[in-house]
C-alpha cells in the first residue's frame, strides 16, 4: 500500500501574523507531516469590497514580501509545500514561491481561466469538493485534464468546513462514490471535525480503507486561545501524536492475499487436526465415530475427512494419534 500523505493545513490560524505562520509550519514539520499547506489569497481576489467579510480577509492576508519572508524561514527539509489559490494575484505569488502543488477551492470549480492557468503549470492539483455538485466537480476535472501540458496528480478532496463539521455530516461513503465516478483520480479527505473531539484523530483513520492518498488536518499553535480557524484545528503537540498514530493505523490495511508470519504461526498453533478418539486394531473399519478434531502439534497436513471414512487400518493406532493416509488400505 502506498504511503498516505498527511497535509498540515495552516489556513488562517496565523491570524495575519507572518511569524505565527512560520511557527505553525515548523512545528507541523517537526510532527513529521508530509506536506505543509497555506492559503494564499488577497481580499480583492476573494470577494468584493462591499462584502461583509472583506475587512476580515484583508487583515488575514499577506503581501508578496511577507510570503517570501515566511518561506525563507520555514525549515523545509525537503518537505512539500502546497497552497490554496483563490485568484490571479494569489497564483502569481505562489508561482514565484515555487509551490509544489495547488488546491482549488470548490467555489472556483467553474472558474475556467483560473483552472487553465493552474493546469498549465504542471504540478499536483487538489480539488476541494465540499459544497460542489458532481457536475461541477466533473467539469473541473475535465477542464484540468484538457489544459495540462503534462501528466500530474489530480486529487479529489472530500470534506467541508462547518466550524466545525459534525461527525454525522462527514459522509465518508462519498469517497467510494468518487472512486466509482472518477476513474484514475486519487481521493483524499479534508477533515473538519472539532479539534478537541476524539474523532479529530479517529475520522481520518476511518477513511484509510477507502483508498485515500492524502489526509488534510488543520493545525494551530494553541487552540485554547480560540483564534481564527481554531474550530477544527489540532494543537501542534496533538498533531504530532496524530501523525504517529495514523502511521500505525495505516499498517492495518496490509494486503488482501498475503498472510503474515505471525498469522501462519497462529494457524499452525491453533488449527485442529483429525485424531483417533480411541485405540484401534489393524483391519478395523474407521467410521465417523472413530475420529475427532483436536489441536495437535504434529506437522502433518490435515486430510480430507471423506478420504478415510469406511477404510481399513493397515496397523494398530493409539488414542489421540494423528490420522494420516498412510494408515489405510
Amino acid at each position: 500500500m502506498k504511503k498516505i500523505e498527511i497535509i498540515a493545513e495552516i489556513a488562517n490560524a496565523h491570524q495575519g501574523d507572518a511569524d505565527i505562520a512560520i511557527e505553525i509550519a515548523n512545528k507541523a514539520i517537526d510532527a513529521n507531516c508530509d506536506i505543509i499547506k497555506f492559503q494564499i489569497y488577497t481580499a480583492d481576489d476573494l470577494l468584493t469590497p462591499s462584502h461583509s467579510r472583506y475587512s476580515h480577509f484583508k487583515k488575514q492576508s499577506f503581501s508578496k514580501k511577507q510570503w517570501e519572508y515566511i518561506f525563507k524561514n520555514i525549515n523545509s527539509n525537503n518537505i512539500k509545500i502546497y497552497a490554496d489559490i483563490f485568484g490571479n494575484e494569489s497564483l502569481e505569488i505562489a508561482k514565484n514561491l515555487n509551490i509544489d502543488g495547488f488546491k482549488i477551492h470548490f467555489s472556483d470549480l467553474l472558474n475556467i481561466p483560473l483552472l487553465k492557468k493552474i493546469s498549465s503549470i504542471g504540478k499536483t492539483i487538489l480539488i476541494g469538493s465540499g459544497g460542489g455538485t458532481l457536475e461541477e466537480i466533473s467539469f473541473a476535472i475535465e477542464t484540468i485534464k484538457k489544459n495540462r501540458t503534462k501528466k500530474f496528480k489530480i486529487i479529489l478532496l472530500h470534506g467541508f468546513q462547518a466550524y466545525p463539521t459534525f461527525i454525522e455530516d462527514t459522509n465518508l461513503d462519498r469517497l467510494k462514490k468518487f472512486k466509482e465516478l472518477f476513474k484514475n483520480i486519487e481521493t483524499g479527505i479534508s477533515d473538519h471535525v472539532s479539534g478537541d473531539s476524539i474523532f479529530s484523530s479517529i475520522l481520518p483513520m476511518m477513511a484509510i480503507p477507502y483508498g485515500i492518498s492524502c489526509v488534510e488536518k488543520h493545525v494551530t499553535v494553541n487552540r485554547s486561545k480560540k483564534g481564527v480557524d481554531y474550530y477544527s484545528s489540532m494543537d501542534c503537540n496533538d498533531f504530532h501524536d496524530f501523525v504517529s498514530n495514523f502511521r500505525i493505523a495505516e499498517k492495518s490495511i496490509g494486503k488482501s492475499n498475503i498472510y503474515s508470519k505471525e498469522e501462519i504461526n497462529y494457524r499452525k498453533t491453533v488449527k485442529k487436526k483429525w485424531v483417533f478418539n480411541k485405540k484401534m486394531k489393524k483391519g478395523d473399519l474407521v467410521t465417523e465415530n472413530d475420529i475427532i478434531m483436536k489441536r495437535h502439534e504434529s506437522d502433518d497436513k490435515n486430510l480430507d475427512f471423506q478420504m478415510i471414512l469406511n477404510k481399513k487400518l493397515l496397523f494398530d493406532v493409539a488414542e489421540n494419534s494423528i490420522v494420516s493416509l498412510n494408515q489405510f488400505m
